[in-house]
């Protein structure tokens, strides 16, 4: 199924026209890592405060990365996928995580972790498949792409069918996140030389971009209450924002030197990276508003 069976309606009035940059107020912050790794990359945070994502290679060593699970009494678990490269993206509330690994050949496969339990998921005849988010009811949103191409295609995946959905006239479409409400958060780029930001609710796109942005606009991930976390460029390093009922807020992360801002949970909590002087990624939790 096409994402011709999507409205291609788009909301002509920018999410943002009425916006006013602030700063968000952030509290509660922790950072951690993960042991014996390059660098520590969190993606997703449940509502139970459980955190997902990847890890940097260690310099000069042979192993490949693994994906991590860290919960909220502070416990981390690693895991990889057939001894590959593994990166976790999201985690419901049922404990389903989703992510990738990438095989032999340097192609990255989608998986499903429920316990003990792996599931492979790919997009029919792709060379690459992105599970990127996933909510409640299990529908699974992310991105593909196909044998010799650049280009980036969104998919939705529910009830064991793949639908692919793409942002009218654009050349690429990811899709980040999706919500317990089906609403969904993604870029894209149409040639205009800048990744541009949407929400897609109920087959119909509407623009999503910070008024402080002279570049692209990343939404990262949404939560229940419609509340969106991401980043956006005015210059060469990412600025985190948060955006809630027609309002962007800065993110600032403390004592680092640059941030990217990942996940939201249904009660305000963040995840993300941040770089401190001494190079290596730091994970970062704050609840913010």
């Amino acid at each position: 199924m096409s994402s011709k069976f999507f409205s291609t309606v788009i909301i002509l009035l920018f999410l943002s026209v009425f916006a006013c940059a602030q700063t968000a107020t952030c509290t509660g912050w922790k950072t951690f890592t993960v042991p014996n790794q390059g660098g520590t990359q969190p993606y997703g945070i449940n509502s139970f405060g459980t955190v997902v994502g990847g890890t940097a290679g260690v310099f000069g060593g042979t192993t490949p990365p693994p994906a991590f699970i860290r919960y909220a009494n502070g416990g981390i678990t690693k895991f990889r996928y057939q001894n590959q490269y593994t990166f976790f993206t999201r985690r419901n509330a049922q404990g389903i995580t989703v992510g990738y690994y990438q095989d032999s050949s340097g192609h990255s496969h989608g998986i499903v972790v429920y316990g003990s339990k792996v599931v492979t998921i790919n997009y029919p005849k792709a060379s690459d498949t992105f599970p990127l988010g996933i909510n409640l009811s299990g529908t699974i949103v992310g991105y593909y792409d196909l044998p010799g191409s650049i280009h980036t295609h969104g998919f939705e995946y529910k009830n064991g069918n793949f639908m692919s959905i793409q942002f009218p006239h654009s050349t690429d479409t990811t899709l980040q996140a999706i919500n317990d409400n089906g609403t969904i958060v993604g870029d894209e780029f149409s040639g205009s030389g800048v990744y541009e930001g949407f929400v897609l609710t109920n087959g119909t796109f509407a623009p999503l971009k910070d008024p402080k942005a002279s570049g692209a606009t990343f939404p990262a991930d949404i939560n229940n209450a419609g509340t969106i976390v991401g980043n956006y460029f005015a210059g060469v390093n990412p600025q985190s924002f948060i955006y809630s009922k027609g309002t962007f807020k800065d993110v600032v992360v403390p004592n680092a030197t640059q941030a990217s801002i990942h996940g939201i949970n249904a009660t305000n909590y963040v995840t993300g990276e941040a770089y401190p002087s001494r190079g290596n990624s730091d994970g970062f939790i704050a609840h913010c508003q």
